[in-house]
């Protein structure tokens, strides 16, 4: 930093310099009207052309490589260095267009660069990340003709992946227009891409004042640094459009972040200047601002000014990143090549498991590194020999959180990063949900996972689904089996399965899953196969889920988080603060009524001093906060000293916000539906129930519209004002909160007759569900809704069963799941509900 001196000068000559500047050089162009207009100077002018082949024809190549400097540099500079760093130097390597580089690992590829003025201290242009991306996106529109249906790959070089994104997500906010473009895109290369902002715009911003300062005709500009700060709003608000259109357009992206720090100053300064300060290193571009969720993280360890650079066809960095650019365009050529019965068996496989995932909320910052840092969970990433993981904690622990992070953030790759891109597959199982409480549904997502990131190895599976069909999806075995076939291959490279929740997988599946662990860790030791694959399973600490590792594993590598240490507990409570610290500041802000500094510091000390933590609790407790109206200090320090001191007691505070009798009824309906579903209902399924149950006179209707729908939002609306956070609607989905919300409400007894919402004391709520009383009413549901004439006046026959089903929405599920609501609710025959089942199914009258 600059020492107390220096600062001072140069901020009294800066005013005198401004002063004159101001009154002896001309007028700029306004800020609101940004200068796109090429510039004439040197590496000023942006154009799109190719480098590779020499003669910038399309000669043998039949795919094409787009690649986009950073700042202050341009074309072939930022892609060239030297062999060595000391004298003598040896040649200079362009990595893009030396024959034994790029070219010779892709030998199919035309190269291309794109070169624009990305000056900020000299020579720079008022042009921002939005105006250069309109710039660049119009460059690629003009070659379309060119480029036509090639492969395209994109190499974004720090502030280049910036521009990528913004030009490709312009491009798919016009998809009609360039659905082209978007079609053929196949992937993206970042290197050093400060995608999520750097800490060094400051720094940079000192150069051009400095510049200005030193010389009238430098012409710097702060403005392309504008939107490059830490968090900025701006680039979230772009990396979040484009995440979601990588996953809609299938766009491979393989981010590449810096390990070794970078003496700031004399990054961003002259040496004139540079060498009056102390040296200070940090690392220019951050892993979580150089890297997307849900995508590969490859560290290089160099620092930014060589992430582009490479000292010849042996260094390890080209080879990491030139074979990631050639396993893209091998995928995009196994893709091409399938089959339709691959296609169909693929399909057969699919299961809707990021959502699933996507359903647990992410982790802040610095938090679950209870396990992180663990060194049994670094020996079993690092290390080959361990394939098996197991990791146990209480419920409210965060291990839902933990395993999204894993797989988001790309948290279990190895130290040394593996030549091959590593797959990691996943599985949240789910209580109470059919589609996810079954370890063959867990098979097949991780199937269907390995096969979509990994095409060519789907071959191993096609013997079993010729022979077999779909019914390939019901056998626990067979799947396991093509499983260990795949990933033995040795084009399968690292495979790493993350399975949430185990102990919420239904029992005979579960004892057959652990079995097949234990064997896979057998042969691992026994070095009786040569399949990389590796497992990390989380679970409650239940003493049979124990047991069974124990017998199929006796030497089984786990992490328990009760008891086994205490010094991990407090890392938990630390990681906790860091939530309350990073949380209620957000919450503080977002408020309708927003909540003043000094009361947000007794919020963060309240909420810290509380004992019995946990992250459930805390995010029940933060929802308290979030809603109340309440924003005076006595008033929220009241909220706080009533605050529950269990999640248990979080949980009858929020069902107990609703007193009216009404009202209560419909919530209790509610939750009586959500447990007993067989698989999650949509709101609109959930919107039918409850207006089908309430008329209770539905089997006089005609159809939907005489049951008096709530529009989407009122259901939303409706919804939260019953049951507040307990209940929640994620992508159109109803789900409880947590897994220990079912666990709180349902009895495995009969306590009374009739559910007394007026009852005081502790528990009004808690295991006031009997399932057997649940079933019962999604089974009067489902009756009553195949009971509407519609079904009677414009039946299915001729029609297409899936359009005949959207057009009646619960229809599906009525049909599908009736039966084995009957079987859990023990109609007795005497009960009118059975008369109405015979009138709707006389087959089933006959059989009685």
């Amino acid at each position: 930093m600059f020492n107390t001196a220096v600062i001072s000068v140069l901020t009294s000559l800066s005013v005198l310099w401004f002063l004159f500047r101001r009154n002896h050089t001309k007028q700029v162009e306004p800020r609101d009207q940004p200068s796109i207009v090429p510039s004439s100077r040197p590496c000023g002018l942006p154009d799109l052309y190719p480098v590779f082949p020499r003669d910038g024809l399309k000669g043998n190549t039949n795919v094409d490589i787009i690649a986009v400097h950073g700042i202050e540099t341009c074309s072939p500079t930022t892609w060239t260095a030297y062999e060595r760093d000391e004298e003598p130097r040896g040649r200079k390597i362009n990595w893009l267009v030396d024959d034994d580089m790029l070219p010779s690992v892709v030998p199919n590829a035309r190269i291309w660069v794109f070169d624009y003025n990305s000056r900020y201290s000299r020579d720079a242009q008022e042009v921002g990340i939005k105006d250069l991306g309109a710039v660049f996106l119009r460059f690629l529109w003009d070659k379309k003709h060119e480029l036509g249906t090639r492969p395209i790959v994109f190499i974004g070089s720090c502030f280049g992946g910036i521009l990528i994104t913004q030009a490709l997500q312009m491009a798919a906010s016009e998809s009609e227009k360039y659905i082209q473009l978007l079609q053929y895109t196949k992937g993206v290369i970042f290197l050093g891409t400060p995608l999520r902002g750097t800490r060094v715009k400051s720094p940079a911003e000192w150069r051009v004042f400095i510049s200005a300062m030193w010389d009238a005709n430098h012409e710097p500009s702060t403005t392309l640094l504008e939107d490059l700060g830490e968090n900025s709003s701006n680039l979230e608000s772009i990396v979040e459009a484009f995440g979601k259109s990588t996953i809609k357009h299938e766009i491979e992206i393989r981010c590449f972040y810096e390990t070794r720090t970078t003496q700031i100053l004399n990054a961003v300064l002259r040496r004139s200047v540079s060498k009056w300060s102390k040296p200070t290193k940090i690392m220019l571009v951050e892993r979580r601002s150089a890297c997307l969720d849900c995508h590969e993280q490859i560290p290089l360890e160099v620092p930014h000014a060589m992430m582009n650079k490479y000292r010849g066809p042996d260094d390890g960095n080209f080879k990491l990143v030139s074979g990631r650019i050639k396993e893209i365009f091998q995928k995009t050529q196994d893709i091409q090549h399938r089959t339709k019965e691959q296609l169909t068996c693929l399909q057969s496989l699919s299961r809707n498991y990021r959502e699933y995932k996507d359903t647990n909320p992410k982790r802040v910052v610095g938090t679950c590194e209870w396990l992180l840092g663990h060194e049994k969970f670094l020996k079993w990433r690092d290390e080959s020999v361990e394939n098996l993981l197991w990791v146990s904690a209480d419920p409210g622990c965060g291990k839902s959180v933990l395993s999204r992070a894993l797989v988001d953030e790309r948290l279990l790759t190895p130290k040394e990063p593996p030549a091959q891109a590593q797959s990691i597959c996943y599985f949240f199982f789910k209580e109470g949900d059919n589609e996810r409480c079954n370890a063959v549904d867990a098979l097949c997502a991780i199937l269907h996972q390995l096969f979509t990131q990994r095409p060519a190895l789907l071959k191993h599976v096609m013997n079993d689904f010729e022979n077999n069909g779909v019914k390939i999806c019901n056998m626990f075995g067979t799947l396991w089996d093509v499983l260990v076939k795949a990933t033995t291959d040795p084009d399968a490279g690292q495979v790493v399965c993350v399975l949430d929740a185990l102990d919420e997988c239904e029992e005979s599946t579960r004892k057959a899953l652990i079995q097949k662990l234990g064997e896979l860790d057998l042969t691992r030791h026994e070095m009786r196969t040569k399949t990389k694959l590796k497992f990390v399973v989380t679970s409650r600490p239940y003493e049979n889920i124990r047991r069974a590792f124990h017998s199929a594993v006796p030497d089984v590598l786990s992490i328990n988080l009760r008891g086994e240490d205490e010094s991990e507990m407090i890392k938990i409570s630390n990681e906790i603060d860091l939530v309350i610290l990073d949380q209620v500041p957000r919450i503080a802000r977002a408020r309708d009524i927003p909540i003043g500094k000094d009361i947000e510091e007794i919020l963060i000390n309240s909420l810290r001093n509380m004992d019995n933590r946990t992250y459930l609790w805390l995010h029940l407790i933060l929802d308290e906060v979030r809603n109340t109206l309440e924003s005076s200090e006595g008033k929220l320090n009241k909220l706080l000293a009533e605050i529950p001191s269990s999640v248990d007691a979080a949980y009858e505070r929020i069902l107990n916000r609703v007193t009216e009798k009404r009202l209560v009824r419909q919530a209790r309906t509610l939750l009586h539906i959500v447990v007993s579903a067989e698989r999650p209902l949509t709101w609109r399924e959930m919107n039918i129930v409850l207006a089908v149950l309430e008329k209770q006179e539905g089997k006089n209707c005609n159809s939907e519209k005489e049951l008096e729908l709530d529009s989407r939002d009122a259901f939303k609306t409706k919804v939260r004002n019953l049951c507040g956070l307990f209940v929640s609607i994620i992508d159109s989905k109803v789900y409880l909160i947590h897994q220990t919300a079912r666990e709180f409400l349902l009895s495995e007894h009969r306590i009374g007759t009739h559910f007394d919402h007026t009852r005081t004391g502790d528990s009004v709520w808690k295991q006031s569900l009997l399932l057997e009383d649940s079933n019962r009413l999604i089974l009067n549901a489902c009756i009553l809704y195949l009971l509407l004439n519609v079904f009677e006046t414009d039946p299915l026959e001729g029609m297409d069963e899936y359009r005949y089903c959207s057009q009646h929405s619960f229809l599906d599920y009525a049909a599908k799941h009736w039966a084995s609501h009957f079987r859990e609710a023990n109609i007795r025959e005497e009960e009118a509900l059975l008369e109405s089942i015979l009138k709707w199914d006389p087959i089933l009258g006959m059989r009685q």
